[in-house]
């Protein structure tokens, strides 16, 4: 299944953090996922270039922080090395993807930045 092929009311943005989600679900196991939150705060469309796509991963705490990106950077590699291929295979059309994380503390508490990533409103089945 291709993104031409999905009928949905989300924009490519809510798939493309999503697909970034799942590989830190799958990376960091029961370390940090729940308290992540994936942004993207810019997403380009190049019609003769690759798509540039800059994702800002939210965490509560520094030591989350520490995990995401692993000793040496590593982990954070390999996060934008496998991304990537899932985003193009979706989009069907090649990414340049640049990643950052940012602590900001009990951001789930906060109900101001609640309804600013999304989910102050309701989810509604088509």
């Amino acid at each position: 299944m291709h993104f031409q092929d999905i009928v949905s009311e989300h924009p490519v943005r809510f798939f493309v953090a999503e697909i970034i989600r799942e590989k830190i679900f799958l990376q960091s196991r029961n370390e940090v996922p729940y308290a992540c939150q994936v942004n993207v705060v810019n997403y380009k469309t190049r019609p003769n270039a690759k798509d540039f796509i800059q994702v800002e991963i939210v965490v509560e705490k520094d030591s989350q922080k520490i995990i995401l990106i692993g000793k040496g950077g590593k982990a954070l590699k390999i996060l934008a090395t496998t991304a990537p291929l899932d985003i193009e295979y979706f989009l069907q059309k090649k990414v340049f993807l640049e990643i950052g994380v940012k602590v900001k503390e009990n951001w789930r508490q906060d109900e101001g930045l609640l309804k600013y990533y999304g989910y102050g409103g309701q989810i509604r089945a088509l």
